[in-house]
């Protein structure tokens, strides 16, 4: 009876430690469940490791694309896909423009065309510019690339947000209502195409 409550409580302590993250087999878990999630850690080969950025709250599933870094991590409703490596600072912020913008719209949607020309002027129509450097006539010329200009706006409408980091070799597309895997994949080329455009040679 001992020895067998013994194992009883050996399993359930095994049982606990692996729940808490700290099984030794951990990193080949699987999210649970028929989740977008799910669905991309199978179709991208992805495993669970550890998030190379503390500020980062959620499971980080990683795996290899195209020769880049892909990633993704849930917190609550929201999927954050990564491509290259994340960094602490944000080089460019571009946030989906909505109706509720309308008084911060007119502004950057000027700041957008002037510095990209008007051959900006979908990616001012779609996206505001969440963050700007100092100064009235400041300048983000990677708006002028045709990669960034032309393809953000070809994101799907699933995309809320767009982080290019400071060191031009990584971004963030957080991900809201009506992603699929196809959106997502989709979403996934233009991303490779920002990135190869954007970063240092």
């Amino acid at each position: 009876m001992v020895a067998e409550e013994t194992d009883r409580r050996t399993v359930a302590a095994g049982s606990m430690a692996y729940d808490a993250g700290m099984g030794i087999f951990d990193r080949f878990r699987k999210p649970s469940g028929p989740s977008l999630l799910a669905g991309l850690t199978a179709r991208y080969g992805l495993q669970r490791k550890a998030c190379p950025e503390a500020s980062l709250m959620g499971d980080w599933w990683e795996g290899q694309h195209e020769g880049r870094l892909l990633a993704f991590i849930e917190a609550g409703k929201r999927l954050t896909l990564f491509l290259g490596g994340p960094a602490e600072n944000t080089e460019i912020y571009l946030v989906r423009a909505t109706p509720d913008d309308e008084a911060d719209l007119e502004a950057t949607r000027r700041d957008i065309e002037r510095i990209a020309g008007p051959e900006g002027a979908a990616l001012a129509a779609a996206f505001r510019l969440g963050a700007t450097p100092p100064g009235a006539l400041f300048d983000i010329p990677q708006l002028r690339l045709p990669a960034l200009r032309d393809g953000v706006p070809r994101l799907s409408a699933s995309v809320i947000d767009v982080q290019v980091y400071e060191t031009f070799r990584g971004l963030a597309l957080n991900l809201g209502a009506g992603a699929t895997p196809e959106t997502v994949a989709a979403d996934l080329a233009i991303a490779h195409g920002v990135l190869k455009a954007v970063e240092p040679q």
